[in-house]
């Protein structure tokens, strides 16, 4: 059985880094990376190379944007531990660009990753802590990705909120962390 990992925080909290070192951690220099943005335009572009440069050269890089649950059973058990950056630029692509049904797409996703025998660490934006949104579309999405979190969160094993850089844990081992109990 895999083991999953789902690490949030918002935008520049340092849940990317965090999930690089433990998957590193993991893994050492055998893991694989799976990317779901797409480069669309410079910013993109520098973003990429920034992730790029911090990751170990040796680790193998998968690009897919939409079928994340066919990559994950494709490369799931070749790793002991597979990276997946990030869940929201994934549920963006379902639903904006796929137009697919995106709590099925979780529920397939997270069905997939407890059928094989690796451990995958899962990034993903958590926009509940922000503004609501100003219209029925930023409203929608943020629904989505929220529901989708929770979905995650839930199926995993141990799940962290990153604030500030700084990485907290949430969930270890199945099981809730409550705070009277750090």
């Amino acid at each position: 059985m895999g083991k999953l990992i789902f690490i949030t925080g918002g935008s520049r909290s340092g849940k990317s880094a965090f999930a690089e070192q433990l998957t590193k951690t993991i893994g050492g220099n055998n893991a694989a990376y799976i990317a779901t943005a797409e480069v669309l335009d410079p910013e993109m572009k520098q973003r990429v190379a920034s992730h790029r440069s911090r990751r170990p050269s040796q680790w193998v890089t998968f690009e897919e944007p939409v079928k994340l649950w066919e990559t994950i059973a494709d490369v799931g058990n070749r790793f002991p531990v597979t990276m997946v950056d990030c869940i929201t630029m994934w549920v963006t692509n379902l639903l904006f660009k796929e137009h697919q049904d995106v709590l099925a797409g979780a529920q397939r996703l997270i069905d997939v990753i407890l059928e094989i025998d690796n451990t995958v660490v899962l990034v993903s934006g958590e926009v509940g802590w922000g503004l609501i949104g100003d219209n029925q579309l930023s409203r929608q999405f943020s629904d989505l990705l929220g529901t989708t979190n929770q979905m995650l969160a839930a199926a995993a094993d141990d799940v962290y909120a990153t604030i500030s850089g700084l990485p907290v844990q949430l969930k270890q081992g199945g099981k809730t962390t409550l705070w009277k109990e750090r």
